[in-house]
């Protein structure tokens, strides 16, 4: 896998021992990885991985706070196998403690001092198997949406909101990464609308739809909020492609009445 690969991924390091995580993020960063967050106490891992989405979690098992075993568990269980990897690693690599964090819902488990190129490989492999995952998921909810599209009289809607959402991206020079996200949502937004009830609204659905299908959590909250402005987006780098979202789908819907 590329470094540009690697650039996508995002990675959590919840590590008490200063001088681990450098290790951890210095070599992380050499190897081309793009986002890498670092907390030394076991809360502030379970309150970050609650507010944004990880591809890979690295905890060790003993920290502040809440331990690994609990980090563990409480990311789990916001988070599907096939959307975030969790590898726990821990000095004490005794067979309780291995079995009970596979228990908690790890994916890995390294001794420490941890063996930096089995790591890499190991994010490497997921990360391949992630991507061809999303894009399998993709495939199928956007022939989902097509079948809605059609049923409503509608064909065409999704293409046409991603053709506004690129040229508006264009303009405002978003690009990578977090354009081919905005295009994501634009193609699934409305996937739901079929079954769409004051009580049920489809971004509701949609966005439920998307986290079952083990997509990233910034596109369920996307389509989750492409109606609803007021709402906040739990992370506020969001901010200007849910805006060109809404405008797009806006011109989209008045160029078709």
């Amino acid at each position: 896998m590329s470094c540009s690969s690697l650039q996508d991924i995002r990675i959590l390091i919840a590590e008490d021992d200063p001088n681990s995580a450098k290790l951890l993020t210095d070599f992380l960063r050499v190897k081309g990885v793009g986002c890498i967050r670092h907390v030394s106490d076991g809360i502030e891992a379970i309150d970050l991985a609650e507010k944004e989405h990880f591809d890979v979690a690295i905890v060790d098992l003993r920290l502040p706070g809440e331990n690994g075993f609990m980090v563990t568990e409480c990311i789990r269980k916001t988070a599907a196998p096939s959307a975030t990897a969790i590898v726990v690693v821990s000095a004490f690599a005794d067979k309780q403690n291995q079995l009970r964090a596979f228990e908690s819902g790890a994916s890995a488990f390294f001794s420490k001092p941890v063996d930096l190129k089995e790591l890499l490989l190991m994010i490497r492999n997921f990360a391949v198997q992630k991507q061809t995952s999303a894009s399998q998921a993709l495939h199928t909810l956007e022939q989902l949406n097509r079948m809605g599209e059609a049923k409503l009289g509608r064909v065409g809607h999704a293409r046409r909101t991603q053709q506004l959402c690129q040229e508006l991206a264009g303009v405002a020079g978003i690009g990578g990464a977090e354009l081919e996200l905005l295009l994501q949502a634009a193609a699934l937004h409305d996937v739901c609308l079929v079954y769409d009830t004051p009580e049920t609204p489809h971004g509701a659905l949609a966005a439920d739809l998307v986290a079952r299908f083990g997509l990233s959590a910034e596109l369920a909250q996307l389509v989750r909020l492409h109606h609803n402005g007021a709402v906040q987006p739990f992370d506020e780098r969001l901010r200007p492609l849910l805006r060109i979202l809404q405008q797009a789908e806006q011109i989209t819907e008045r160029n078709e009445a």
